[in-house]
């Protein structure tokens, strides 16, 4: 077999991975579930150093705003000060939705309950993109995320061409 072939091949493996049961990522999500529920450890690290502890609680929002989910998780757990911070829960449901939705797995973990959840959720979610993508630079890719990224993708644009049709049929029958 030629090397062309082998790399055909290869890649072609890709397509027929199951894009819902994915065990590098059921390993990964273990490392979060395991966490959770644990008593977190009593902080000995004073808040004075931290630049966030000034800045009122509604300035901290604002930043959550501003930040890739994944983000959110690491300064919430880098910040107690901002780990303090109660996230509004319908801007979390919103991030995820918009950044992530076709990995639904994270979208029912409560990732903050401590700052080693938020920590080990956000190494998963600032890593998940590179790792559901098939580059050539990239060959620590996960077949069964690209796989399911590339199936979602697909459905998002069959979601879109439909609604165009039926806001057409709606808008000649009025």
């Amino acid at each position: 077999m030629t090397r062309d072939g082998i790399t055909n091949a290869y890649h072609s493996q890709s397509l027929v991975v199951n894009p819902v049961q994915i065990p590098q990522l059921e390993a990964e999500l273990d490392v979060i579930t395991k966490t959770l529920g644990k008593m977190a450890a009593p902080n000995r690290h004073s808040q004075s150093g931290d630049i966030f502890n000034n800045l009122p609680v509604e300035l901290r929002h604002e930043i959550f705003k501003l930040l890739p989910a994944g983000s959110i998780l690491a300064l919430k757990a880098a910040s107690l000060a901002m780990h303090s911070a109660i996230l509004p829960n319908d801007l979390w449901k919103r991030k995820l939705k918009s950044e992530i939705p076709r990995l639904w797995e994270v979208h029912d973990i409560d990732a903050f309950q401590s700052r080693e959840v938020e920590d080990n959720t956000s190494k998963l979610l600032l890593d998940i993109q590179k790792k559901s993508q098939y580059t050539c630079e990239n060959d620590d890719y996960i077949f069964g995320l690209a796989n399911r990224r590339r199936i979602w993708g697909v459905c998002e644009q069959i979601r879109t061409r439909y609604l165009e049709k039926v806001r057409g049929i709606s808008n000649t029958e009025s």
